[in-house]
């Protein structure tokens, strides 16, 4: 609506007052005035409508570098929690393999100093 009464402002004054300046000022001063009112109206949408399509390219603009900063910001959290998450199964396989190590060596040590014991108390 607003659109609309922004082009059409000039034409409506001039049905409303056209008649009066028809009358009293004459035929050439009222087509002049119309035509300066719907000169002013026609620049009035332009500005109007270039100040709106500035600042919906501008939201737009502000939105996508929101959405990339996001998709980034989540990208290196993703990339952050799997490097994490692979140093820690890194960190307990290390674990793992030096505890079976340990046990076997225990194990072996056991063993060499009494098979009998080593063989009924830990079995392989």
């Amino acid at each position: 609506m607003g659109f609309y009464s922004t082009i059409q402002w000039a034409s409506i004054l001039s049905c409303l007052i056209g008649g009066f300046m028809v009358d009293k000022v004459g035929i050439r001063a009222s087509l002049t005035v119309s035509a300066f009112l719907l000169v002013v109206a026609h620049k009035a949408r332009q500005a109007l409508v270039q100040q709106q399509t500035v600042n919906y390219t501008a939201t737009l603009h502000e939105k996508a570098k929101q959405k990339n900063t996001i998709l980034q910001k989540n990208t290196i959290l993703q990339k952050n929690t799997i490097l994490q998450k692979n140093t820690i199964l890194q960190k307990n396989t290390i674990l793992q393999k030096n505890t079976i190590l340990q046990k076997k060596t225990i194990l072996y040590k056991l063993y060499k100093s009494d098979a009998r014991f080593a063989s009924t108390q830990y079995p392989l």
